[in-house]
């Protein structure tokens, strides 16, 4: 009997694992991810400010997206379109006029409206860029609640820092059949 008892064991974990693998998908991969240069990329679950959307990013692992060539500007515009502004990584909180990546990346690409960054003081001050602001890519500072309105950003995360439900679900599976095969061995010596 033991044989079958760690058969109905092994099921309800791997039934458990399955579970588990697609709440985890809920929360890691989101609906629409692209891949570029080593990176995945996706959208923010919610519209919020700049900073939300950073605390976001975070949790996958990742940040608020840096954009270092004009391949990977359009590679952003083709892959989430040209008309929704959206949040970058992109921000001069931590110096006025010294605009910075939020990841420490050099500045190597921008791509400022024209007349951008002004950091319109009417608002308050404008201290976080985002992109699709007058024309498809094209970027502007803006403050972080933006005028009581709300965004989504872009997320980039490494590809290493994203694990693969079938890598997930494959080093469980060989973790439960490993604990089967020892509960048989530990059943047959006594």
């Amino acid at each position: 009997m033991p044989v079958k008892t760690d058969l109905i064991v092994v099921k309800s974990l791997l039934g458990s694992v399955i579970s588990l693998i697609a709440v985890m998908g809920a929360g890691v991969v989101q609906a629409a991810t692209f891949n570029f240069n080593s990176h995945k990329y996706f959208l923010t679950d919610s519209f919020g400010s700049w900073t939300k959307a950073q605390t976001q990013a975070e949790k996958f692992g990742g940040y608020l997206v840096t954009i270092s060539s004009q391949a990977e500007q359009n590679f952003l515009i083709e892959s989430f379109g040209g008309s929704e502004l959206l949040w970058i990584g992109f921000s001069d909180r931590l110096i006025e006029g010294e605009f910075t990546w939020i990841n420490g990346e050099a500045v190597s690409y921008t791509n400022w409206a024209v007349g951008e960054p002004n950091n319109e003081l009417v608002f308050g001050g404008e201290d976080y860029a985002a992109m699709n602001w007058r024309k498809p890519g094209e970027w502007n500072d803006l403050p972080d609640d933006v005028w009581k309105r709300q965004l989504r950003g872009i997320i980039e995360v490494p590809l290493a820092h994203v694990p693969e439900p079938s890598t997930v679900l494959g080093t469980m599976a060989l973790g439960v059949l490993g604990i089967s095969y020892w509960r048989k061995r530990q059943g047959s010596r006594n």
